[in-house]
């Protein structure tokens, strides 16, 4: 598989899951369209490096998801909204092995047991989760949420710009 140095999240980015490699070093497998990769980044490594390109940060995105969603753990967060770019991870953020998912690349999901999660993504990737399918729809939830907030803000700024 190939490796890359660093990635930059973009609207293909289907989902970046997190690993160690022998030496216990973070590494992430990033799903991109039909292709996969590694990159050597964890995956909170790759959104804050994905957030300062678009002109914000790992601080700042999270404090921005607070203000719209409450004091909650494992915030979704707006990567650019532009680009429609909503990701939330599945488990602690600072986890060496958190998936996180593209909002605009899951088509559905469901449960294969009662702790087991198959999430259906764009490009006809299928992701197998360790977690509960109502704690993943809750995650889901709170990303949904998120985006339908942030652009409501955008559409009325739009509106007020325009009178």
């Amino acid at each position: 598989m190939k490796s890359r140095g660093n990635y930059l999240i973009n609207e293909h980015t289907v989902c970046i899951e997190g690993r160690n490699d022998e030496q216990n070093q973070p590494y992430s497998c990033v799903i991109e369209g039909d292709q996969s990769f590694v990159v050597n980044m964890s995956p909170v490594e790759i959104i804050d490096y994905s957030l300062q390109y678009y002109c914000s940060s790992l601080k700042g995105a999270c404090e921005g998801s607070k203000s719209v969603l409450g004091n909650i753990s494992m915030l979704p967060l707006v990567i650019y909204a532009p680009l429609d770019l909503y990701w939330f991870p599945c488990f602690s953020p600072y986890r060496s092995d958190c998936t996180w998912f593209a909002l605009r690349n899951i088509r559905n999901y469901e449960a294969l047991d009662q702790k087991t999660t198959i999430v259906h993504m764009k490009y006809g990737h299928t992701i197998c989760l360790a977690m509960k399918r109502d704690r993943f729809e809750r995650k889901w939830q709170r990303a949904t949420h998120l985006r339908y907030i942030t652009e409501a803000r955008i559409e009325k700024a739009s509106t007020i710009n325009f009178e």
